[in-house]
């Protein structure tokens, strides 16, 4: 048993129940590079499954890169998991273990991060509808507010970080995008302004000196910029912000 890949695989996987059960019978079997070769007989007792249950998780777990599976006529299939797994560890253990030329495994691992960045991108894009339909269902003014409020998703932005850089270096490694909310301050509590930006050190500096200063909530988002600029427009749309609109006004 690897202490490292279990590890690996209770922190990244995306699994659950039977899958994820798998994922950790695989992790029982590895060793530190993710590499084992149980029988499929074996991995079924171990998870309480059907053969054909197993069978399929595997091609599951293959389809969504979690896996990779060595399939070898009438012998033990070989494994490899993918979570944390370098393209020095992949080549490696295909080559050294597997059977494979340098060349084939580093096409194998070409064409995983290829889709990798596919499956990426469709669920982010997902997620931004799920997340532009949520804000919408809450954008009311006062509902907006009390979703805001209480979202764990939310960030409430404390003007004493201005000039704490791994504050929000720690967040930006966290999020590739931030939303914001900038309201005025209580209790007007009135919507000015919303805002995309990737860098929240230096965009909120402005509303540091506001006095009192302006209260900003952020949402980090893990969506492209494309995506978040698109849910910021839509946002903008719906709410109306006091100078997002007087920005449109002058032809800003």
């Amino acid at each position: 048993m690897s202490v490292k890949i279990m590890s690996h695989v209770w922190d990244n996987s995306q699994q659950k129940g039977s899958a994820l059960l798998l994922m950790l019978a695989l992790a029982d079997s590895s060793d530190d590079s993710g590499f084992s070769a149980p029988s499929i007989t074996f991995l079924a007792q171990k998870t309480r499954l059907s053969e054909r249950q197993t069978h399929n998780l595997v091609r599951q777990l293959v389809e969504q890169l979690e896996l990779f599976v060595n399939r070898q006529s009438g012998q033990v299939n070989q494994y490899l998991i993918l979570l944390d797994c370098s393209d020095k560890t992949f080549i490696s253990v295909l080559t050294d273990r597997m059977g494979y030329s340098r060349a084939e495994a580093s096409a194998i691992w070409d064409d995983n991060a290829n889709k990798a960045k596919i499956r990426k991108s469709q669920a982010n894009s997902e997620n931004a509808d799920e997340l532009a339909a949520l804000l919408m269902e809450k954008a009311d003014g006062t509902a907006l507010q009390d979703f805001l409020d209480e979202a764990d998703i939310i960030h409430q932005f404390d003007f004493k970080y201005i000039n704490a850089p791994n504050y929000y270096r720690n967040l930006c490694q966290q999020y590739q995008n931030f939303i914001y909310f900038v309201f005025s301050p209580k209790p007007s509590d009135t919507l000015l302004y919303i805002g995309v930006t990737n860098n929240p050190s230096q965009r909120f500096k402005d509303h540091e000196h506001a006095q009192p200063p302006n209260r900003v909530l952020v949402l980090g988002i893990d969506h492209e910029r494309i995506l978040a600029e698109q849910l910021e427009i839509d946002l903008i749309q719906m709410l109306t912000p006091e100078r997002n609109i007087r920005h449109r006004l002058r032809g800003e």
